[in-house]
């Protein structure tokens, strides 16, 4: 999902205070296994999802999601519903996508393409849902490049750790993006609230950076619950009337 829906405008009435540097901060791989403790305790999880992507257009999607646990003849299933808006190219899209265990269904309206459905089978250790699947990739991406915690912010009332890390991209042998991301992760809660990554490209003829950024890519997670009763209706689809559903292998 992450890749799929790496967008997001950070919302205006997030108050951040400046960052802080304390001696007594944790180490990053101290706070990631402390997140990674806090997911395995999550049952139920709602809330709402900003991104946006900047590049020669600015993309975004808003949306709320859902993911809950489910226990069936013995098996442990997740559950998903991701429901919102996204603007690719000044085009807006209402869309939607729910895992019931069994079928990962996704659903597209737009203007000129109409009412638009395909399923698929759940994958083994597939998660839908924007904030799993973030989790997922903070754990694989610190295998590779070791995030930092570089200070401390407050947003909506909330302390939280700020880590760091910075990665590059070769091609070929020859680097060609340098990628800085930054995680917000929230004291009290040990939640992720928010991830940013800036990519710079370089010129494959001089090695010269660009003076600007070539994308930025910010995520924002707002107004979580954990652990709270979900409306069990979110993870049931129903194709709309006459619409054909288009089968992915």
């Amino acid at each position: 999902m992450r890749r799929l829906l790496p967008m997001i405008a950070i919302v205006g009435a997030v108050l951040v205070t400046a960052a802080s540097v304390s001696a007594a901060l944790p180490t990053a791989a101290e706070v990631i296994e402390k997140i990674t403790a806090k997911a395995k305790d999550i049952r139920t999880l709602e809330g709402d999802f900003q991104s946006s992507l900047l590049e020669a257009h600015e993309n975004k999607f808003i949306a709320h999601f859902a993911t809950m646990t489910k226990e069936e003849d013995g098996k442990v299933m997740r559950l998903d519903f991701v429901r919102g808006k996204m603007t690719i190219d000044a085009v807006t899209y209402e869309a939607k996508l729910v895992n019931d265990g069994v079928f990962i269904w996704s659903e597209q309206r737009d203007v000129e393409n109409g009412i638009q459905v395909t399923k698929r089978k759940v994958r083994a250790e597939e998660k839908g849902d924007p904030y799993l699947e973030l989790l997922k990739d903070m754990k694989s991406d610190n295998a590779l490049f070791a995030y930092e915690v570089i200070g401390e912010e407050t947003i909506t009332g909330q302390k939280m750790y700020v880590m760091e890390r910075h990665s590059d991209v070769i091609d070929n042998n020859k680097l060609t993006s340098k990628v800085t991301e930054k995680l917000w992760v929230g004291q009290d809660d040990l939640l992720i609230h928010r991830e940013t990554r800036v990519v710079f490209d370089y010129d494959a003829r001089y090695g010269a950076e660009f003076s600007a950024a070539s994308s930025e890519t910010t995520m924002e997670f707002t107004n979580l619950k954990v652990n709270q009763k979900v409306d069990p209706a979110l993870f049931k689809y129903t194709p709309p009337d006459g619409v054909k559903v288009q089968e992915e292998k």
